[in-house]
């Protein structure tokens, strides 16, 4: 499905900049160096770079993890966006609102009954 390797370079890189970035927040909320994000950021980078069999075991972890992200996202997040947010609006609207949202009175139905008779005119300018 993937050319990995051709990802292999970019994955490993982009997770090691983010183990520098967690090290970089967790030193600063701890207000102490917390130096095991340095350690698994130095890791993977020396592995994935320096061993191009290890690199695409890292990238395809990282692309199951990507996926695995994005199914979470795609059905758990927006079911539940539809149940506390769209579901209660709903509701709401449907008790405290008047049925027909722009007000309008109600029609049995739209059709206008027209008594003409139709002529050649009529079909060379229809409107």
């Amino acid at each position: 499905m993937y050319n990995y390797e051709d990802k292999r370079i970019e994955s490993v890189i982009t997770i090691a900049i983010a183990f520098s970035v967690l090290f970089a927040v967790l030193s600063w909320k701890w207000s102490a160096l917390v130096f095991w994000p340095l350690i698994i950021s130095g890791i993977i980078l020396s592995f994935g770079l320096g061993l191009p069999k290890v690199g695409i075991i890292i990238t395809k972890a990282w692309f199951k993890m990507a996926q695995l992200i994005g199914w979470f996202s795609s059905k758990i997040i927006l079911t539940l966006l539809y149940c506390l947010v769209i579901v209660p609006y709903g509701l709401f609207a449907k008790f405290f609102f008047s049925k027909d949202i722009l007000n309008k009175k109600y029609k049995e139905s739209f059709f206008i009954d027209r008594n003409k008779k139709m002529t050649s005119e009529d079909l060379e300018n229809p409107w």
